[in-house]
């Protein structure tokens, strides 16, 4: 019942070609909800239990903390998102300005896909070279196998050269 409103909320909110939005998928959370990282094409050498705990969403002002762990302690950094949408090849995208505080770095997300029935998405963000970067977020803690969401994330850095990054998400506490 619950995964089936959860659904419903994801479908309600949406870009005008029904795609979903961060807005959809943050408003789907409680409050310290998490969103977390199974992949990703960088910086993923060691790096263990990164997830996004939702704080507040109030219309495009979305404030959560980044979690990740560093050895067995867990590193939290609070994060101020502005949500929009921006035009992509085909149609209109969601997009989030995400600045870290207080280092005050600002990082632009797009929304490439969500898969509402496997609760997983992937984004996309430039580094400071320009070179793409992908991840693979999902409403579930551990990885399960995704198959749609990881053909998009892989059909998404596929002409860049990188790494494929599997991040380890037990014993997160």
């Amino acid at each position: 019942m619950i995964a089936f409103i959860l659904c419903v909320c994801g479908l309600t909110s949406a870009t005008k070609d029904n795609a979903p939005t961060f807005e959809s998928i943050f408003s789907q959370l409680q409050k310290n909800g998490r969103i977390w990282v199974h992949r990703r094409s960088f910086e993923g050498d060691g790096m263990r239990c990164i997830f996004n705990e939702k704080l507040l969403l109030k219309g495009e002002d979305y404030i959560f903390n980044k979690w990740h762990k560093s050895g067995e302690k867990m590193v939290k950094n609070v994060a101020h998102g502005k949500i929009y949408k921006v035009q992509g090849e085909k149609n209109w995208k969601s997009a989030m300005n995400v600045t870290t505080i207080p280092q005050g770095l600002i990082k632009t997300y797009i929304l490439q896909f969500w898969d509402s029935r496997q609760q997983c998405g992937v984004l996309t963000s430039d580094d400071e070279a320009g070179k793409k970067q992908c991840e693979l977020h999902s409403l579930a803690q551990v990885g399960r196998p995704f198959e749609k969401c990881l053909k998009r994330y892989r059909n998404q850095c596929k002409d860049e050269t990188y790494i494929e990054y599997i991040i380890n998400n037990v014993n997160c506490n």
